[in-house]
């Protein structure tokens, strides 16, 4: 009698949790296509007051499990600065610009100002990350960006270090 009430119970629950599990659709997967720091022509070394500062970049793009898409960049550094004062900060200005593209059209963008993290950190990382598009258009997605910095005191101004895009997803 114990047996029966407690096995109709765990039968019923099984039976419940086999239907559901049968019924349920598949989950897909996220696709990434990226451009790694290990590719000499995401790395570069700014030569800034004290010791230079190396850089090196992770440019990716997303499609996500529901179709959409987003793209960002992973900033490294080291050497950074460990202070944020003119005449003693590495950069005046170190700002960060991702793009989501598809086919070369810029469907969406983000721009991430650094330049307190680098001067204030001796190593770190940034992660900047753009909006998602809404479309679920397939092919062609490609993340895209650049660096706009300025070295603290070297009279040149602004210069820009343009990446390489991503591969197609």
């Amino acid at each position: 009698m114990g047996f029966a009430r407690i096995a109709r119970p765990l039968l019923a629950t099984a039976v419940v949790a086999a239907t559901v599990t049968t019924l349920a659709p598949a989950a897909s997967a996220s696709t990434e296509r990226c451009i790694y720091s290990d590719d000499s022509r995401m790395k570069k070394t700014f030569p800034t007051p004290g010791t230079d500062t190396s850089f090196a970049i992770n440019l990716c793009v997303i499609k996500r499990s529901d179709g959409k898409h987003y793209a960002y960049a992973d900033v490294h550094w080291n050497n950074g600065g460990d202070s944020d004062t003119d005449d003693k900060r590495k950069f005046d200005r170190f700002n960060v610009t991702v793009r989501l593209e598809r086919n070369d059209v810029v469907k969406t963008f983000r721009l991430c100002d650094i330049r307190h993290a680098v001067n204030t950190q001796k190593s770190g990382i940034e992660l900047c990350v753009t909006s998602v598009d809404a479309s679920t258009a397939n092919g062609g997605w490609t993340a895209d960006g650049w660096a706009q910095y300025d070295l603290d005191r070297d009279g040149q101004g602004v210069k820009a270090w343009e990446w390489y895009g991503s591969p197609s997803v």
